[in-house]
Parts: structure tokens; sequence; C-alpha cells
């Protein structure tokens, strides 16, 4: 996943999943760093307040992309903002409200590599499809149960 897109999804996914009462106070804290991290070097905490009001907006994650592209113009994104983005998705996967409150803002979970096998338990995406793209394990990929909230259609 290109840098951009990573952080993009980290900060959509961290808006949807932090703002929910229920959130652990781990999410909690990881979406306020990269929003520091993002909002210091960027200035662009207007975009990410707006995007908060309805993280699963298409239309306000793609102003969100939009600014922060312009924004990191040729610098780019720097590995300590990389590795806040990435702390947050790792404490959202690992937080049952905050996975579910990242998928409903219609998050993608792609390009997973492990060293060993990837284990994915119970996913249910109640607002849309769920997107799992290229995964690769050097052992063992186990998918459990899967439900969306576009049922399959009938022929």
């Amino acid at each position: 996943m290109d840098p951009m897109t990573l952080l993009v999804n980290a900060v959509v996914a961290g808006a949807a999943a932090a703002l929910k009462p229920a959130a652990q106070q781990l999410v909690k804290a990881a979406y306020e760093g990269l929003k520091r991290f993002v909002t210091a070097r960027w200035k662009v905490s207007s975009g990410i307040q707006f995007l908060e009001e309805d993280p699963g907006s298409g239309m306000r994650q793609a102003a969100l992309k939009e600014g922060l592209a312009k924004a990191a113009g040729t610098d780019g994104i720097d590995e300590e903002t990389l590795k806040a983005a990435k702390a947050l998705l790792e404490a959202i996967a690992n937080d049952r409200v905050s996975a579910q409150a990242a998928q409903e803002a219609g998050i993608t979970v792609e390009d997973l590599n492990a060293g060993a096998s990837i284990d994915i338990g119970r996913v249910a995406a109640q607002a849309g499809p769920v997107r799992v793209r290229r995964l690769s394990a050097e052992q063992d990929i186990r998918i459990g149960e899967i439900t969306s909230g576009n049922p399959p259609r009938r022929q």
C-alpha cells in the first residue's frame, strides 16, 4: 500500500473508531497521536475535523486525501508519521469495537504480509462489503466467519 493511502486509511479508521465511546483508550491515544503528527506537519486540522463529522463519507475521505497529498507535496510522508499510522491501525485491529467502526467507514484490509501465519477470526461488516486484498504469509492464512451488510444477489 502506498504511504498516502496508508496514512489516509489510518486517519479515517482512527476517526471512525476513536470517536466511539466504547473504543479502547489505546486506540483513542494512538489516533490523537497520529492527528498531532499530521496537523503539526501539514496544517490540515480542518480537513480532519471535517472527516470526523462523518468518517464513512467517501467525499470527506477523498477531500482529506487530496488535502494531505497537496500538503505533503514533494517532501512525502516521513517514517515517524508512517510508524504512528501503522501503530493506530494495529491498535484498531486488536479492538473489536474499533475494528467494526473502521469497517463501517469502508476501510479495506490490504497488503498484509506475515512472516508466519495470518489468522483472521470473525469479521462482520454491517454497512457494506468486506474487502481483503493481497494477503501473504510464509505459513498459513486462516479466515473464519465473514458476514457482510450486502448479501449476495440471487440470479
